[in-house]
């Protein structure tokens, strides 16, 4: 069977996120100075967002409050963090390793802690988008396992579809979406804001589309605990974190989701 471990040379990961939900901190609108210079380094552009979140107004009816969110990008926009008052999420477009990944989650949570002094977490995840490319429907059937495909039927013409499916490993939760479908943007609906908002307003935004013979493979390990988790370190979080890499990681080198032919043009290989 191929190897499938270490890194893939041609890797058909596109985006690589991380996002940590916790009780509202309402200073951070006051304390995200102090937080932006300690990470401008890494992130020097930002971007401030005013959103209208919905509430329970006093009749009964929808009432809306304003919420600010900050987005802090590198120099070259392939990586971001965005902080709210109960959440911050970190993301790239140029992931390599777990490891580089791991040591910016651990300088943003350092820095949030130091200020905060703690957080009570509610949810955690860790999220992989694959946008898998080859030359066409039938070559694509040799790169994905039968089980994520959209089943046929004689006599109709099969466009394209999506599924998505649940899983669960000890305490964790893994949520997959496959999709196969040429014209479907190449990434998540819920993700298209904060594309938007890390794309350079000079350019213009651009979300490429699947392709004949393109899919993508969305997989979302999270993490609930059954009562917030106070978390005082970077170190307690990281951990959670790993383990919910760990899950996504081992569903998307499973021998039975991808093929080894799959895997053999992702290294590099010559294949036929």
């Amino acid at each position: 069977m191929q190897d499938r471990s270490g890194i893939l040379t041609n890797s058909p990961l596109a985006y690589t996120l991380a996002s940590i939900r916790f009780a509202p901190w309402p200073l951070l609108a006051d304390k995200f100075p102090l937080i932006q210079d300690a990470l401008r380094d890494i992130a020097p552009l930002i971007n401030q967002v005013q959103i209208q979140v919905p509430a329970a107004g006093p009749s009964g009816q929808p009432d809306f409050t304003t919420s600010r969110l900050w987005i802090m990008l590198s120099a070259d926009r392939s990586f971001g963090i965005q902080f709210a008052p109960d959440q911050v999420l970190v993301f790239t477009r140029s992931y390599t390793s777990y490891a580089e990944f791991e040591a910016v989650l651990d300088r943003v949570l350092t820095e949030l802690l130091k200020l905060a002094r703690f957080i009570d977490i509610s949810t955690m995840g860790v999220r992989f988008i694959d946008h898998i490319r080859t030359d066409s429907q039938e070559e694509l059937q040799k790169y994905v396992s039968a089980e994520l495909l959209a089943p046929t039927f004689e006599g109709f013409e099969q466009l394209g579809g999506s599924s998505v499916t649940s899983y669960k490993r000890g305490d964790k939760e893994l949520r997959v979406r496959y999709t196969n479908y040429p014209g479907h943007p190449s990434i998540s609906e819920d993700l298209m804001g904060l594309l938007i908002m890390s794309q350079d307003p000079t350019v213009g935004v651009k979300v490429d589309m699947l392709k004949p013979g393109e899919a993508t493979l969305d997989m979302d390990a999270i993490y609930q605990p059954a009562k917030p988790l106070k978390v005082e370190t970077a170190a307690k979080a990281l951990e959670h974190l790993k383990a919910l890499h760990t899950v996504a990681n081992d569903f998307f080198r499973h021998p039975e989701v991808f093929s080894d032919y799959a895997f053999s043009s992702w290294k590099g290989e010559n294949v036929k």
